[in-house]
């Protein structure tokens, strides 16, 4: 239809809103390319932390209360630790014990020890002589005087016996004698046979065996001798080193659970949340306490497609909170990689306005006027890459 024609046609209603949002649309789009300054809302949040133990168990004191700012490493919450201290009592004792065997090994034997064993060797050496040399001439000899000395008591005993043999028919003596004189006769003849067995024995000499056992024991005492002068093996020194080591590492691991016994804040931060009591029992790795780091506080904000070039990183804006008449500053330190909220068609350069990057501003807050979830504004100038 020619354009004369269409000013004379009545415009149809939807006709109209599509022309107002376009004039409305080109409008807006030229109130951002002529305005200086880049506005863009964010969220201010901040770095939240859970806090737990690694061993739990009933919890005896709890030193802060919600809302509280701490310090690092100031006690939040401490747990019952009297069962992990006596654990740790006993391995202190067996580590003394590793520890004196360890010592005992590296040190030697007493000057003392080696004496001893060096006289039990000489002992059984001298022992073993004595027995391969056998008995001395003046022990025969002896032996066989009492030989002939029991044999001539028993010469005279037989004969006595002999006699009141002869005599008893007659009853020339008693009864009483005669049983006297028999058994003197049976004592000298058993004692001249223990004489001669005796000196049999000595005339043999030593049994085989008791040299063969005296010359055993004497190299058991030689061997004893040489292990005790020459100390302990190595291979022993590095087993008990061994099992001081894993004692210590025992102790070691136990000092690690003893400090899990107690919640410290690791680093500047605001007690948010205190979830246990005094009394309470918390499991392992359960959260007790929920803090917010305020010196990692940031506003978040999302950037149009079309606005991206002008925001860089480390690039330095201003920020104002509502309420706050007064600028603060801020610094980009994160602009996100992948894009959000992207409709489906962005093929004209009006919808790519509708295609926004997630940024991220460090936020100084020194005053601590700034509170997580708080609505703020950032600010930066909107320049060309050639202006810059």
């Amino acid at each position: 239809m020619p354009f004369f024609e269409m000013q004379n046609c009545r415009l149809q209603p939807s006709l109209l809103v599509t022309l107002l949002l376009l004039v409305a649309t080109q409008l807006t789009g030229c109130d951002r390319s002529q305005s200086q300054m880049l506005d863009l809302p964010g969220i201010v949040e901040t770095q939240e932390v859970r806090l737990s133990s690694k061993v739990g168990g009933r919890v005896e004191k709890v030193h802060v209360k919600e809302g509280e700012l701490v310090e690092a490493e100031q006690p939040l919450v401490e747990f019952d630790r009297a069962e992990l201290d006596a654990k740790r009592s006993q391995l202190v004792a067996v580590q003394d014990v590793a520890q004196a065997k360890l010592d005992l090994m590296c040190n030697g034997p007493l000057p003392e020890q080696i004496v001893a064993a060096r006289s039990a060797m000489e002992a059984t050496e001298s022992k073993l002589n004595r027995l391969v040399a056998g008995w001395r001439a003046e022990e025969v000899e002896m032996a066989r005087q009492d030989v002939e000395l029991w044999k001539a008591e028993y010469d005279r005993a037989k004969a006595e016996h002999d006699r009141f043999t002869t005599l008893r028919p007659t009853n020339s003596i008693s009864l009483t004698d005669f049983e006297a004189a028999k058994a003197a006769m049976l004592k000298s003849e058993s004692q001249a046979k223990s004489m001669r067995s005796r000196f049999e024995m000595l005339v043999k000499g030593t049994r085989q065996e008791d040299i063969d056992e005296a010359r055993a024991e004497l190299a058991k005492m030689k061997a004893d001798f040489d292990l005790i002068k020459r100390g302990a093996r190595e291979e022993e020194i590095r087993g008990a080193k061994a099992q001081l080591a894993e004692v210590a590492a025992r102790i070691r691991e136990l000092d690690t659970l003893l400090r899990e016994c107690t919640i410290v804040a690791p680093q500047t931060c605001r007690v948010e949340v205190v979830s246990v009591r005094r009394g309470d029992s918390a499991s392992p790795n359960q959260p007790v306490l929920r803090v917010l780091y305020e010196d990692d506080m940031w506003i978040k904000a999302y950037v149009p497609e079309t606005e991206l070039g002008f925001i860089k990183l480390n690039q330095q804006v201003t920020i104002r909170h509502d309420g706050s008449t007064r600028d603060y500053q801020g610094t980009v330190f994160h602009i996100a990689s992948v894009s959000e909220f992207t409709p489906r068609n962005v093929q004209s350069p009006e919808e790519r306005h509708h295609q926004v990057f997630a940024v991220k501003v460090k936020i100084d807050n020194a005053d601590g006027v700034f509170k997580s979830g708080m609505a703020a504004r950032i600010q930066m100038p909107r320049k060309t890459s050639a202006e810059k």
